[in-house]
């Protein structure tokens, strides 16, 4: 069967034009594969808005990380990719509010286990961010080159590995019931020892206003694209998990719950 945008009228959610679901495949078995899915068939430089599509069933809002069965697209890299880690969850604060916590990078050390320190290393000039987008002293904005002391086992004490990325997407959005939200999104810097040949990944976080007043539904995956990515899921795959789920109970905390 071959859906082509329209209406998925199991979960009365709209597809978009460039979403399909493979010929073949039913609504409820690929449903179940995973929490939501997007598939692109253009990329940003043709202006195509990139909005959240998520199959809401009954283990949202609070899906645990999980491997998805197939790779998802994001906005820099497009498809292609060898494997993507997702999850999502129900936050204790506006969107606006959460998105400040993710930007701003030198409060990362009290709240997240996972990425525990966030180091700016160089700013665009002037701030390309959206006007009403959260800001401050050492806050994350669209361009930012940074780097992530990473400790993918949460109760590791070592040093961190450090891990360069750039802010690649900060934009405002919005679902088809017209709750907004915010998108940012950051992918590797590649480096002489890993260029993006090699290796290269780009995360996405989705703040958008739930249905209950003053919280947010946060939807999270990255993809890992390269010729090491496989390598990388047999590495570092079996992690991704129970780092993802210590981002998010972080994130929880430092939001008040």
């Amino acid at each position: 069967m071959e859906l082509e945008g329209g209406w998925w009228p199991e979960r009365h959610l709209q597809l978009p034009t460039w979403f399909s679901v493979p010929a073949g495949t039913s609504t409820s078995s690929f449903e179940l594969k995973s929490f939501f899915f997007l598939s692109r068939t253009s990329h940003r430089q043709q202006n195509d808005h990139f909005l959240p599509v998520m199959a809401h069933h009954s283990i949202l809002p609070n899906t645990r990380a999980i491997i998805l069965p197939s790779a998802l697209p994001t906005p820099s890299h497009g498809p292609g990719g060898t494997f993507t880690i997702a999850c999502s969850t129900r936050l204790p604060a506006s969107p606006t509010t959460c998105l400040s916590v993710v930007l701003n990078a030198p409060e990362y050390s009290k709240w997240n286990p996972f990425c525990r320190t966030c180091i700016i290393d160089s700013d665009p000039i002037p701030n390309p961010n959206p006007s009403d987008a959260p800001t401050g002293p050492g806050y994350l904005t669209l361009g930012t080159a940074f780097t992530f002391g990473v400790h993918m086992d949460l109760k590791d004490t070592s040093s961190p590995r450090a891990t360069p990325l750039v802010v690649s997407v900060l934009e405002r959005i919005k679902d088809r019931d017209e709750r907004k939200g915010w998108r940012v999104a950051w992918k590797m810097r590649p480096t002489l020892g890993i260029p993006a040949w090699m290796l290269k990944a780009e995360r996405v976080l989705e703040f958008v206003e739930s249905e209950v007043e003053g919280e947010t539904d946060y939807v999270c995956w990255e993809t890992f694209y390269g010729v090491l990515g496989g390598v990388t899921r047999v590495v570092v795959g079996g992690k991704l998990p129970a780092a993802y789920e210590g981002w998010n109970e972080g994130l929880r905390g430092a939001l008040g719950s």
